[in-house]
């Protein structure tokens, strides 16, 4: 069983808080899934590289401590080669890679995403976004049940809803999500996709026989899910706004759990 948690920046209490409450919800849960920004944000005073660094350690110590086997993903928000190793007996940190999990099951993780208006790492354009991707989604499609952890989520769904402004200073909606990861989830659906990146756009939709994720940020109240090959639940604030009882062979149960962990 997995629990899937996105956008931290740095909250480990909330982290602590979701996995505490998801082994509660789930006894026999075995996996952490985190899907990027895993780092805090420095301060105005704080050497950013330093700052950056000391954050994913700290993380990583936190994960070490977990009796779960926790795979991440860096975000655009999180510095690119880091100094610390992003491996232990108990988890692993991924940028661009499909895994093993045992018993037919292969997780693909993925930090970059297309370009922002605030030029942060891990930014590429799209057609860079295809050339590196594309390989991890044909090797992902040997495994049974697959699960794609991407931190962009796919264009034009309600994923990928975020604020813009027209001159002026008018309020505009605009999807800022990427249109390769979109083409290959159509072309090469796996089971679940699992998204984080826009804060803001918490929900789920079907994306042909992909059940799709983003449970919205964790940096301030915690959001997430957990999920098995067979069902799939939210935890937290987490709200689902499409749901679906049919995907396949993958039945969904979501559940709204408000207010199960407490604001920092």
């Amino acid at each position: 069983m997995f629990a899937y948690i996105t956008d931290i920046h740095g909250n480990l209490k909330g982290l602590r808080h979701f996995v505490q409450e998801a082994k509660i919800r789930c006894p026999t849960l075995k996996y952490l899934l985190v899907g990027g920004d895993v780092t805090r944000r420095p301060s105005l005073t704080e050497d950013w590289v330093t700052a950056k660094n000391e954050s994913i350690a700290e993380a990583c110590r936190l994960f070490s401590e977990f009796d779960l086997q926790t795979y991440f993903i860096l975000g655009n928000d999180d510095i690119e080669n880091p100094l610390r190793a992003l491996r232990g007996p108990n988890f692993l940190g991924m940028t661009n890679d499909v895994v093993s999990l045992g018993n037919g099951t292969g997780l693909l993780g993925f930090s970059y995403v297309p370009p922002t208006p605030f030029h942060t790492r891990y930014e590429r354009e799209e057609r860079v976004l295809k050339r590196m991707l594309e390989p991890l989604f044909r090797r992902l499609g040997g495994f049974r049940f697959k699960i794609a952890m991407c931190h962009a989520p796919p264009h034009n769904t309600i994923l990928d809803i975020t604020e813009d402004w027209y001159p002026g200073g008018r309020k505009i909606q605009v999807h800022a999500g990427s249109r390769t990861i979109r083409t290959l989830i159509e072309k090469y659906p796996p089971d679940i996709g699992l998204f984080g990146h826009l804060h803001e756009a918490e929900g789920s939709c079907k994306l042909r026989r992909t059940l799709c994720v983003n449970p919205g940020a964790s940096n301030k109240a915690v959001r997430g899910c957990l999920f098995g090959t067979n069902w799939i639940e939210g935890i937290g604030e987490f709200r689902p706004r499409s749901l679906s009882t049919n995907i396949d062979s993958l039945c969904t149960k979501f559940e709204e759990f408000e207010k199960l962990i407490p604001r920092r």
